[in-house]
């Protein structure tokens, strides 16, 4: 699924200034074009605006309490409240300064910061407004029914989105890449390119592909470096997938490839734990705390860049099924120390604890050396054309 959904293949000081990231590409001269995604014809949010790495220093923050089978719910919010990049944007204010929907109360992001600034006020807290919100959130959500963490993620992160067209009067008739372009695709979204090469003619078909998280299947996979190679591994379609060639006009056989066009900011990555039968796969598959996506960037090694992330947070779950079991969260504190976050209880927890959980969502959130060095490239590049912001 795009532009929301998991795309399937079958602590610090603030970020540097302009000047320090334009001083931190030696080889940005190099780079005349980046990303070949269609420009949009409205910035909302600039992505130079996201900053990568706590801004400041506090504590690992509150537990929250299990409110009735709350626990997809808990273990989703603390995982993004210990997402830097989103911490950051919540912490600016931007946002709450100009919101008007229809009171306080009534808009996500505006309750996703109350609740940031809740968790590090108290030792426990009760989530409620958010709780509260649930139908707002997505009609199909119940209250005091046990749900799939992965798809609350994705229904809170689009229940952001709404209010952010909402508060920025955004016209339906705005172009989907210009609305690509909020805070939160800013942050988590990215863009993939899918070629399929005819073998009849040669001929190759590009298309790009939004992206907010890539789901990984996990059957011969051991580690999370093994699932991304099997992700973006080339793919021949068989008989019964044959592809319709746009210069042939006819069925033939085809070689498919998957590329990261555009890196996110923060990647989120879903493990395939569940089938549509609603059984799970339990397999340990053991994490890394710093992940080199480099090679699976089309354009990276030849434009001198590297990109590399650090794991924030992650939701993991232990059961039979998405909506049967217990989800807890692991979030990286300012201070480096990864804590565990089960409902009301949070207790530190070693890394090769982290590594070595049974995982079901993660956050990777690009290093800052790799955000500076990516964003001076993209300054330079000829392929930036759309500079204006939305107001």
């Amino acid at each position: 699924m795009a532009n929301g959904g998991g795309v399937q293949n079958g602590a610090g000081a603030g970020n540097s200034s302009p000047a320090a990231i334009a001083a931190a590409s030696p080889k940005q001269g190099r780079a005349k074009t980046l990303d070949q995604v269609p420009a949009p014809k409205l910035v909302m949010f600039q992505k130079d605006q996201i900053q990568v790495g706590y801004n400041k220093m506090t504590g690992a923050g509150a537990g929250m309490y299990n409110m009735g089978n709350t626990c997809y719910l808990n273990s989703t919010l603390q995982a993004l409240l210990h997402i830097p990049a989103f911490v950051n944007y919540l912490s600016s204010g931007c946002h709450e300064k100009e919101c008007s929907i229809s009171g306080f109360s009534s808009c996500t992001i505006c309750i996703m910061y109350s609740t940031l600034r809740q968790t590090h006020q108290s030792n426990v807290i009760k989530p409620s407004k958010i709780y509260e919100k649930l139908k707002f959130i997505c009609k199909h959500l119940m209250h005091g029914r046990q749900e799939d963490a992965h798809e609350f993620l994705r229904y809170l992160i689009e229940s952001m989105q709404r209010c952010y067209f909402i508060s920025k009067k955004v016209p339906k008739t705005l172009d989907s890449y210009s609305k690509e372009t909020t805070p939160f695709n800013q942050i988590f979204g990215g863009y993939l390119r899918q070629e399929l090469h005819c073998l009849k003619c040669r001929h190759v078909s590009i298309t790009f592909q939004h992206f907010m998280d890539l789901m990984l299947d996990i059957k011969n996979a051991d580690n999370i470096d093994a699932a991304l190679i099997g992700y973006f591994k080339r793919e021949t379609l068989s008989q019964e997938d044959m592809y319709k060639c746009e210069k042939c006009k006819q069925k033939v056989p085809a070689h498919k490839i998957y590329r990261i066009e555009r890196p996110p900011m923060v990647l989120c990555i879903q493990l395939k734990r569940f089938n549509i039968m609603g059984g799970k796969n339990g397999r340990p598959v053991t994490l890394a705390r710093n992940l080199d996506i480099t090679r699976f960037i089309r354009w990276a090694n030849d434009s001198g860049l590297s990109f590399t992330y650090n794991l924030t947070s992650l939701i993991t779950h232990v059961g039979p099924s998405p909506n049967c079991g217990h989800y807890t969260a692991i979030g990286q504190a300012p201070n480096g120390t990864y804590y565990r976050f089960d409902d009301s209880s949070v207790n530190p927890t070693s890394v090769q604890n982290v590594l070595n959980t049974s995982a079901y969502v993660i956050f990777y959130e690009m290093t800052r050396a790799s955000r500076d060095r990516y964003l001076a490239a993209m300054a330079s590049s000829s392929n930036q054309t759309a500079n204006s912001v939305y107001k």
